[in-house]
């Protein structure tokens, strides 16, 4: 009977850890959306978003006033900038999720490889 209960002890333990290690790795999709939704950003990156689709508009506009881009290109990115600031606006209203603020950054960042590669596509201006 000794022998059991040294066996015993152990297994019940093992189960009770167990036990309570199942629902902590099978949680409700739900919990996830709800601490989803009450996530908001920093106001320090709220503002770097803000900043960086700012000094993108400028770097577009310099660009084209220093000959760099055709009217063509030119358009085409400032029409993105426009896009990503309206994005930005209509996210920012109820608070930015974490899926929406890299939804911005990615949108940010393709706009720039963009920018780069219009510049840099030889197309007869002046580099």
């Amino acid at each position: 009977m000794t022998k059991f209960k040294y066996l015993a002890a152990p297994l019940a333990l093992a189960l009770a850890i167990g036990g309570a290690a199942v629902p902590a790795s099978a949680q409700d999709h739900r919990q996830s959306n709800t601490y989803e939704r009450n996530w908001h950003p920093t106001p320090a990156a709220n503002a770097m978003i803000r900043r960086d689709i700012n000094d993108l508009r400028q770097a577009v506009n310099r660009s084209e006033r220093r000959g760099r881009l055709s009217q063509r290109e030119w358009s085409r990115l400032r029409n993105e900038v426009r896009n990503i600031q309206s994005l930005y606006a209509r996210y920012s209203r109820n608070g930015l999720t974490r899926n929406e603020v890299a939804t911005l950054e990615m949108r940010i960042n393709r706009a720039r490889m963009m920018l780069q590669m219009e510049r840099r596509d030889y197309d007869g201006r002046r580099s």
